[in-house]
């Protein structure tokens, strides 16, 4: 079937968060209207053009049978239910660092529910995990979720640079999330039913992870739109990619950018901006609140502007992604799921809203003794 605009414009129209923010962003837009030229101004088109080429490269593995044929293999070398959830947790934090935590699950979920449907381990706790693990393992690289990205974008790090300075937050996080993994699933053995008959696409899911290098290659030496054109010969021959593609979540961030500008032409939020900007002290504590109300994304485009200290800007909006669904939206991602237990969103904030504060203690640990 060639590809249409009809299902695209579909699933568009479907994606409630966009929706709610488009109507915000109409409504701000006709209380206090802008040039199209501001507007679009405020859009940060690096960070939607890495989320474009690394959603393809995502959907291209999906699309290829390897996450089925992963899911089973994990079920056969998981002796219980313990270990398993060690090697999914394990595996969001190490994908996520390279991948962004909203990718990432779009790769683990559907692996999990592969697992639930060939076992009777406890799909929920499962999931709950995971999102901790991409939010944890996704800090550590200016790649590994789109705040990220946006303040490597603006800060002028290098990548390395970038990794280092985040690498004694993301260290310590994750050890304590592998320790609370290990204290939490039970030794017990799971029962499995049978093998199932994956067809696995060996060309696509190799030249996925070839191109997938160098894209990240090429947005390092900041020839981002070259990696994408590199990838449109690679997609028209494969029609299934195009349909697939992510365009809700890319709609989402432009939508999220232009939104954010319109806030800012406000007079009392500017004027609360300068107060922080007067007094950057303050950056980690208020980030982190601006985080679990607006999500880690939103706030760090409201706040870059204000060149905030960097360290303090960049942990703060990560640890932000922990507590309520609402601070980042790889949260949103796996509690909106489809096939995901009614039930999750309650439990989820059993186990996030402790995360993130005994994040926030240990970052401004760290924060003040780094200073």
């Amino acid at each position: 079937m060639p590809f249409s605009a009809v299902p695209v414009c579909n699933r568009l129209f479907k994606d409630r968060l966009l929706l709610l923010m488009l109507a915000a962003a109409l409504v701000l837009a006709c209380v206090k209207p802008v040039s199209l030229t501001l507007g679009l101004g405020w859009i940060n088109w690096p960070t939607l053009e890495v989320l474009a080429g690394l959603g393809v490269l995502t959907q291209a593995l999906e699309h290829s049978g390897i996450l089925e044929r992963l899911a089973w293999n994990l079920l056969q070398r998981s002796h219980s239910e313990r270990s398993l959830a060690m090697l999914l947790v394990l595996a969001g934090v190490l994908l996520s660092t390279v991948l962004t935590n909203d990718l990432t699950l779009f790769l683990l979920i559907p692996i999990t529910l592969h697992i639930a449907r060939l076992s009777d381990h406890d799909l929920s706790l499962l999931l709950i995990f995971e999102a901790l693990a991409v939010n944890t393992g996704s800090l550590w690289t200016p790649v590994g979720n789109p705040q990220n990205i946006l303040l490597w974008q603006t800060s002028g790090l290098g990548f390395w640079e970038f990794v280092m300075m985040m690498t004694p937050l993301a260290v310590g996080l994750v050890l304590l999330l592998l320790a609370t993994t290990w204290w939490t699933f039970p030794s017990r053995q799971g029962v499995l039913q049978p093998a199932p008959c994956t067809q696995v696409d060996t060309n696509l899911w190799k030249s996925a992870l070839i191109l997938y290098i160098a894209f990240i290659v090429l947005t390092e030496m900041q020839l981002r739109i070259w990696g994408l054109l590199m990838l449109i010969p690679w997609m028209l021959g494969r029609p299934v990619l195009l349909k697939s593609l992510n365009l809700p979540l890319l709609g989402t961030f432009l939508v999220m950018f232009f939104l954010m500008g319109e806030l800012r032409q406000f007079l009392w939020i500017e004027h609360d901006l300068y107060g922080l900007r007067q007094h950057p002290q303050y950056t980690y504590v208020s980030a982190i609140m601006a985080s679990q109300v607006l999500s880690n994304v939103p706030s760090s485009v409201l706040l870059v502007p204000l060149k905030l200290p960097l360290r303090d800007l960049a942990y703060a909006v990560n640890i932000g992604g922990y507590g309520l669904a609402s601070g980042s939206l790889a949260n949103l991602i796996v509690l909106r799921w489809q096939g995901v237990p009614a039930g999750l969103w309650l439990r989820f904030h059993h186990w996030s809203l402790p995360a993130l504060l005994v994040a926030t203690i240990f970052g401004m640990i760290l924060l003040n003794n780094h200073s």
